[in-house]
């Protein structure tokens, strides 16, 4: 299957039909490595791969010098200003980024510092020295406004100064003087909003918009609030969270005229910090409790208007484009297992409630350990009687099952089953055949493993279906297999990739009786690959496995083709999986002995007939 881009040269820009439908939320991204409060950013860094934080306030140890670089996945340490400090601004880029303001009481900063990618070095100070203020702009044209200038008890200014890249001079004044505001744009096309006008509890919903020599008013905040962060630009503005009366999540959109809700964060923030050019995609990070979390926005708000909308698809079957929407198809990175380890004796669920179970990792520990995934973080469930790993597994939360394994001490092939109800595990049924690196689908009392190899090592072709105390004989696989991937039920399975003698990209289908071959294979051939194991025969998807190297790759299965969709953020083999075609999973594996977890997100693909080119 080819992209429209690779044939035509260009991505799909407009449709005539099936319009992809609007999509914004929120997704978790990398942590942080220093949890802060109070923190700058450069809130230009365009969408999800180029952030800057810098300075805040971190405990017990106070305010910080701090620099991290955020490339999308992973949060990496960059240099240290040289004057530690929180409640500042920021502005500009990773490698071109501006910190400036700031305070602690009983100072406020007027010093400004700017960043090449490596390392900060000294600007020209304020001209008013204060903190809590707005930034926006790039550093050769940056805008501070707003703030405090009395540290405690606070004040609050209008004053507004705009930079050349070597010094500050006096702009127009803010209508409303307040600090703990949030702000966004460039020098000649700013905006502010929201912030602390004082007294207590003087909340503010105005939002301001500069033209590079004086401040009019813009559409007010739904909901007025200070202590909240802001990015994007005059006519794109994201505002999230703050402080509302509590500390809130809600977030809100401007379009150049007025704001409008969207998807909240997932946790309540305030004291955070923002980044992104506008609100299509932008980055919230840290803030009150010392926070190291990253969260991701994405927001398509109008995509059938003459725009890039991903990467079309020709299917020489059905004689029709589909596309997948960008952005649509993602992974976004998700709490770390307690323990790096890879190939699990169980790992099933969904991606807001999954379970790993057994494994190893390579110093040669081996588990016998549950953690439980409740879509932020693992915690601790209940252990299986001995370490186990490379067993078939399928089910839920609370209703989960592992059958066959690897028995690490002594070490043997066995035959038991094992059941999870969401506490404990206890005894099932006994295989006919020991095996290990079987493919299960099903459910705890309708449940079937398939395949796997023996003690001899040989690949197996047999199904087992379980009742919920016993194993009785099924259909045979159409070719045998070992360490693939699968979903759907007892009589509506699907079994992919693996094993046969050599890497497979097979595609076999049961009904409850038989396996049959599919005619549509992966377009990557795998084994150790994973699966939504909770989709259906008609929905999954399949991620990470070995190509003939270790491989990040993933595909969508419709029931009729395998699609290529956005690449794991690492490469993976012996890992584990769980949820569905629409919400998976990946979590753990090798090599290196992995803890990380992403959380995959399909919101389908479209069949269209024409496609326009402009």
């Amino acid at each position: 299957m080819s992209t429209y881009k690779g044939i035509k040269g260009f991505k799909v820009q407009s449709l005539t039909a099936d319009p992809v439908p609007a999509i914004a939320g929120w997704s978790s991204g990398g942590s942080m490595n220093t949890g802060r409060r109070e923190l700058g950013a450069a809130n230009q860094a365009p969408g999800h791969e180029a952030g800057l934080i810098f300075g805040g306030y971190k405990s017990p140890a106070g305010p910080t010098n701090a620099t991290e670089e955020y490339d999308g996945t992973s949060w990496t340490a960059g240099g240290n200003m040289t004057t530690s400090r929180q409640r500042l601004a920021g502005a500009g880029t990773q490698t071109a980024g501006l910190a400036f303001g700031g305070g602690y009481p009983p100072t406020n900063h007027a010093e400004t510092e700017e960043y090449d990618g490596s390392s900060w070095t000294n600007g020209g100070n304020l001209g008013t020295a204060r903190g809590r203020l707005g930034g926006s702009g790039i550093q050769t044209a940056g805008l501070a406004f707003g703030g405090s200038t009395v540290a405690e008890p606070p004040s609050k200014t209008d004053a507004t100064e705009e930079y050349d890249g070597s010094s500050w001079t006096a702009g127009g004044a803010l209508s409303v003087s307040r600090f703990m505001l949030g702000g966004g744009g460039t020098q000649t096309a700013g905006i502010a909003f929201g912030g602390n006008t004082n007294p207590p509890p003087a909340r503010t919903n105005a939002t301001e918009e500069y033209g590079g020599t004086s401040w009019t008013s813009g559409g007010t905040l739904g909901t007025a609030r200070y202590l909240l962060s802001g990015a994007g630009s005059q006519d794109s503005a994201i505002a999230a969270g703050g402080n509302d009366g509590s500390e809130t999540a809600a977030c809100e959109l401007y379009d150049g005229s007025s704001w409008s809700t969207t998807a909240s964060l997932s946790a309540t923030a305030s004291y955070a910090a923002a980044s992104g050019s506008s609100n299509e995609q932008a980055l919230n990070m840290g803030g009150n409790a010392y926070k190291t979390a990253t969260e991701e926005f994405t927001n398509f708000q109008e995509p059938n208007v003459f725009r890039n909308i991903g990467d079309g698809f020709y299917n020489n079957t059905e004689k029709k484009f589909k596309f997948v929407a960008e952005g649509a198809q993602s992974w976004a990175t998700g709490g770390s297992l307690s323990d790096a380890r890879y190939g699990f004796w169980a790992s099933f669920g969904l991606q807001t409630a999954a379970v790993a179970c057994g494994g190893a990792d390579s110093p040669n520990e081996f588990f016998a350990t549950t953690e439980e995934y409740n879509g932020t973080s693992w915690g601790s469930g209940g252990n299986i009687p001995t370490a186990l790993g490379s067993g078939g597994s399928l089910g839920t939360l609370t209703a989960g099952f592992g059958a066959g394994a690897y028995r690490f001490s002594p070490a043997a092939r066995i035959s038991d089953s094992y059941e999870y109800d969401g506490s404990s595990w206890t005894s099932g049924g006994s295989l006919s055949t020991q095996r290990i690196n079987s493919m299960g689908f099903g459910t705890q009392t309708a449940g079937a493993v398939s395949g796997g190899s023996n003690p001899s090592n040989t690949i197996l072709g047999d199904t087992e279906e379980y009742d919920g105390s016993s194993f009785s004989s099924g259909g045979a696989l159409a070719t045998s297999v070992r360490n693939g991937g699968s979903a759907g039920t007892q009589t509506a399975g699907i079994i992919f990739g693996g094993t046969t003698g050599s890497v497979s990209g097979v595609t076999q289908t049961y009904d409850g009786s038989s396996f049959s071959t599919n005619p549509a294979t992966m377009n990557a051939a795998r084994n150790s690959v994973k699966s939504g194991l909770n989709g259906s025969q008609t929905s999954t998807v399949a991620f990470g496995g070995n190509t003939g190297s270790q491989s990040n790759a993933t595909e969508d299965w419709d029931g009729t083709t395998w699609t290529t969709s956005t690449a794991l953020p690492a490469t993976v083999q012996s890992h584990g999986g769980a949820g569905t075609g629409a919400s998976a999973l990946s979590f753990g594996g090798t090599s290196p002995d992995r803890a990380d977890t992403y959380e995959y997100t399909f919101a389908g693909t479209a069949a269209i007939e024409t496609v326009t080119t402009s």
